[in-house]
């Protein structure tokens, strides 16, 4: 028997401002030009952030690199100061 599953999931993508990509789907286009040399950050592995990034991933089809951080300050903290391109997290 099918079963169908429905989750309802709220993240927010956040990148770095030199891609000039403002929202998801030009983000996950212009990923899928440059496969695997855009980093993903997320506070750890297991955690909402990695787990939503993995999630994009598959849903766009992109290939990025995850560098996972000891907490979610960390991730932002590279992020703002470019190390890494994009990162995810929760909006609640």
């Amino acid at each position: 028997m099918d079963h169908d599953i429905s989750v309802g999931l709220s993240f927010l993508l956040m990148g770095f401002h030199c891609l000039h990509n403002p929202c998801a789907a030009n983000y996950g286009a212009y990923a899928k030009t440059v496969p695997g040399k855009l980093t993903m950050a997320s506070g750890g592995v297991g955690t909402p952030s990695r787990l939503e990034g993995e999630l994009f991933k598959t849903m766009t089809g992109v290939d990025m690199l995850h560098v996972p951080y000891r907490g979610t300050a960390l991730s932002l903290t590279d992020l703002l100061g470019g190390q890494v391109q994009v990162t995810f997290t929760s909006m609640s």
